[in-house]
């Protein structure tokens, strides 16, 4: 299990060419991807009354072709997230719907994530456009639990965040999931993107 420390804030579209220009200083590209995710929880929980921090919910993203299922321990502060991750592939994403389905488990809600990701040492940047809320710059330290140093990533990230020129007012401390329902209603689950894994 690993610990990642990361913030997410608002950035305009237009603002993106700049802080991908800024972005080299921090961490070298990688990649351009789009992940597609789908989130799970009890059978007895509607989108309405789901707490997107419940460590009963899971994630399955599929990446690339790649699934991989995520379980996230989190805490919110100041708009800093601070998770314990247990992660896994699976083979197939639609099989590990069924078995999830079988265990009394549903969908809730699905994101759809454009990334364009930097990466140096245990430090990710990502600049995404996430289907129905626009852009964001997401960056992240990913820490082993044994030597966390939380108090120190979330100063650092707060550093490389005015760097990139992003004020502190922009970090949207919400999971992308609760600004989904926001924008798309809570009543019934399936909000969000839903298509086929």
């Amino acid at each position: 299990m690993a610990c990642e420390i990361e913030l997410k804030a608002r950035i305009d579209e237009e603002e993106v060419a700049d802080i991908l220009d800024r972005v080299p200083i921090f961490a070298d590209f990688v990649s351009e991807t789009v992940k597609e995710d789908r989130y799970y929880a009890p059978g007895d929980l509607s989108l309405g009354d789901a707490d997107f921090r419940d460590p009963r919910l899971f994630r399955i993203r599929v990446v690339g072709g790649e699934s991989v299922v995520t379980l996230k321990r989190k805490s919110i502060e100041c708009g800093i997230e601070v998770s314990e991750e247990i992660e896994f592939a699976v083979g197939s994403a639609a099989e590990f719907e069924k078995f999830a389905d079988a265990i009394g488990y549903r969908f809730l809600i699905g994101k759809r994530k454009r990334s364009r990701i930097h990466k140096r040492g245990a430090l990710t940047i990502e600049i995404n456009e996430v289907d129905g809320l626009g852009f964001f710059c997401e960056i992240e330290f990913l820490r082993p639990d044994d030597e966390p140093d939380i108090a120190g990533c979330k100063s650092r990230l707060l550093e490389i965040l005015a760097e990139l020129g992003i004020p502190e007012d922009a970090i949207e401390g919400r999971p992308y999931n609760d600004l989904l329902r926001s924008a798309f209603g809570s009543g019934r689950s399936g909000h969000g993107f839903a298509g086929p894994l």
